[in-house]
C-alpha cells in the first residue's frame, strides 16, 4: 500500500495532542535505536514494563518530561527542550 497517497487522499485530523504524541514517540524510537536497545532493554533501564515504551513510541500516550528524562539518562544523553525561535540562539 502506497501510504503517502493514502493519506493524500484520505488526509486524518489528529489534535495537536495526537501530534505531539506522535513526533515524541518518533523521537523514543530514534533514541532506543542510537543505543542499540530493545524496548524491553529500554523499559529494565527506566523501570518500567516493555508495553510503556511501545505505547510511547506510537504516540498512544503523551510521554511526560520525568519519563523523558528518565529515557535520556538510560541512552546517556541528555532532554533539551527549547522553543522555535530559540533553535537558532541555542549554545551547545
Amino acid at each position: 500500500m502506497n501510504f503517502k497517497s493514502y493519506f493524500k487522499n484520505n488526509p486524518i485530523n489528529l489534535s495537536d495532542k495526537e501530534i505531539l504524541a506522535i513526533k515524541v514517540g518518533g523521537l523514543i524510537t530514534a533514541a532506543r535505536f542510537h543505543s542499540n536497545l530493545s524496548q524491553a532493554d529500554l523499559a529494565k533501564k527506566i523501570n518500567t514494563k516493555q508495553p510503556s515504551i511501545a505505547r510511547a513510541e506510537k504516540g498512544e500516550i503523551t510521554a511526560s518530561l520525568e519519563f523523558l528524562s528518565k529515557i535520556a539518562k538510560a541512552v546517556n544523553t541528555e532532554l533539551i527542550l527549547y522553543f522555535g525561535f530559540m533553535k537558532n540562539n541555542t549554545k551547545d
